[in-house]
């Protein structure tokens, strides 16, 4: 798919969603301030169970316990023990030791105290306090029996357990189909869904179906007919690739009606990134390794060259296998569960996903360490001045160039060692930050301005080099054959993107990141923004 957007965007999208608003509490605690309550909906607080307390990080010594864990890990740990409620059970701790938990002392907290999963979150037994109607799936995280119930009690007795029993009342638990371990992991996607505690956005968008195919109601929700359902409709009719599939009592084909879900933008909500902007193929460039731009791609589900043959997303009971189950895929999960607890920051490269290092109940805050100087004197240099020294010297692939440290140091530097990692490695620009090559990863239509920025002659060639040969130089160049005329730094596209869009890759979806950065950008000369990142060595200081 070939981009056309202005050249100022072209590193917005390393810059991914500040927070994906996620699933479950609004209960009767302060309700987290990206949660939309429908006016009709009335929560009903506990009346037994006591407030909780907030949870202050634990004590840090100089380095990171031990015998810390991350929550989720250790909630595993519990779980494949056989969920002993008072014997003890052991656990891997950070430091690749076993160790010895309780139930009491170190898995319930993890449920009934606010602050654990990150700073300011509410409890989950702030939502989930009694297996009763007001209680939100009637699930009830306040005691060891409300957790082994699991949830839904009341809607579908027994109700459906949450540590991958296989029915609600066994105890043949599996922390790896487990309902809680998905939910405490999985982002909903595509990324910047609005928090709804009731989940009245759940199955996407309403559509409307009829003899022209299906098209989405901007807006809309929670209607009988929706993206959700439809393509459960395409799965559970075997997944076919050209046969027509009955749905909402019309006929609709793949390539028309449910392909656009995942290649087309705002068919999710408004704004809504394509799914194909960060799974555009089987490689190891594409998230997941997987493709969701062709029907074979979707077949071919995750994870394909990390554990081949890949992972369904459909519900199939293997690669290659055709017997696909909508209720029980991946897909479906990731379209319609909300991460918990809600307000979890979105991190693309996934590296929150098993939740704060925790110690008997409260989280451990984890001691940063300093980078290594380079050069002569200390070198600190901000990231977009270090850049510029190199364009300003001629960008030069292997000699070493001069530039100036914060201190007014002179220092030296190298391309690859100093220049490269800065669009290659997640977390330089802000912590959690995407990598600039996860979307700018080649010279090809599926990356983002057909951009290359893993290698130096990518970086040289620019934007737009299929769609605009011979391409838009970033480095200030006037045009991008001209690779030894390099222009000034400040008439550089790539300082202006770089300049503004860290400021609102934070917040919003990459897609989002992408268009708010050309308005910003537009404004760099009218409104100095302070976003220079410090670097030493390229790492994040």
């Amino acid at each position: 798919m070939k981009r056309k957007s202005f050249l100022f965007m072209i590193l917005g999208a390393m810059f991914t969603i500040g927070s994906i608003v996620l699933a479950a509490c609004g209960g009767s605690a302060t309700m987290p301030p990206f949660a939309t309550l429908a006016p009709t909906q009335t929560q009903v607080p506990p009346t037994t169970t006591p407030e909780p307390e907030e949870n202050k990080p634990a004590e840090a010594s100089a380095s990171t316990p031990g015998d810390a864990a991350h929550a989720v890990d250790l909630i595993g740990d519990w779980v494949n023990a056989g969920s002993p409620e008072t014997e003890e059970f052991s656990y891997t701790g950070n430091d690749g030791n076993s160790y010895k938990g309780t139930f009491e002392k170190d898995i319930l907290p993890l449920f009934t105290t606010n602050g654990v999963w990150y700073e300011g979150a509410q409890a989950c037994t702030g939502c989930h306090f009694g297996n009763t109607e007001n209680s939100y799936h009637e699930m009830n995280l306040t005691t060891y029996e409300g957790i082994l119930l699991g949830a839904d009690s009341l809607s579908a007795p027994p109700g459906v357990s949450i540590l991958g029993a296989a029915a609600g009342s066994g105890t043949d638990f599996d922390w790896n189909a487990s309902k809680l371990r998905s939910r405490l992991r999985n982002n909903r996607m595509p990324p910047g869904w609005t928090f709804d505690i009731t989940e009245g956005n759940r199955d996407g968008l309403c559509v409307e179906v009829g003899a022209d195919g299906a098209k989405v109601l901007a807006g809309q929700y929670g209607c009988d007919l929706n993206g959700a359902s439809l393509i459960g409709a395409w799965v559970d009719a075997g997944a076919p690739e050209t046969d027509a599939f009955e749905y909402g009592g019309a006929q609709l084909i793949f390539e028309r009606d449910v392909l656009p879900f995942f290649t087309q933008a705002g068919m999710w909500f408004d704004g809504s990134q394509a799914c194909t902007g960060c799974h555009f193929g089987n490689t190891e460039n594409s998230y997941h390794e997987m493709d969701l731009s062709s029907y074979e791609g979707i077949v071919t589900g995750a994870d394909s060259l990390s554990a081949p043959p890949g992972v369904s997303i459909l519900g199939a009971s293997a690669i290659g296998e055709t017997d696909f189950h909508w209720d029980a895929s991946k897909l479906r999960e990731r379209l319609r569960n909300n991460r918990m607890p809600p307000g979890i920051e979105f991190d693309i490269t996934e590296e929150n996903r098993d939740g704060p290092l925790v110690l008997h109940g409260a989280p451990v805050e984890v001691s940063s360490s300093t980078a290594a100087a380079f050069g002569t004197g200390q070198c600190e240099v901000k990231a977009v001045s270090l850049i510029g020294d190199w364009v300003n010297a001629g960008s030069p692939e292997a000699d070493a160039f001069p530039f100036t440290a914060d201190d007014g140091s002179a220092c030296d530097g190298t391309f690859e060692k100093d220049i490269l990692p800065l669009f290659t490695t997640n977390g330089v620009w802000y912590e959690g930050a995407q990598a600039c090559t996860g979307c700018h990863f080649g010279n090809t239509e599926n990356s983002y301005h057909e951009m290359n920025l893993t290698t130096y002659e990518g970086i040289l060639l620019g934007a737009d080099s299929l769609s605009a040969p011979p391409g838009v130089s970033i480095l200030g160049s006037h045009l991008a054959a001209v690779l030894t005329s390099i222009g000034t730094l400040p008439n550089s596209a790539l300082v202006s993107a770089t300049t503004a869009c860290p400021q609102v890759g934070l917040s919003i979806s990459p897609k989002a990141t992408a268009t708010a950065c050309v308005s910003k950008s537009a404004l760099t000369a009218q409104k100095s923004l302070p976003v220079n990142m410090a670097v030493t060595s390229t790492v994040r200081v």
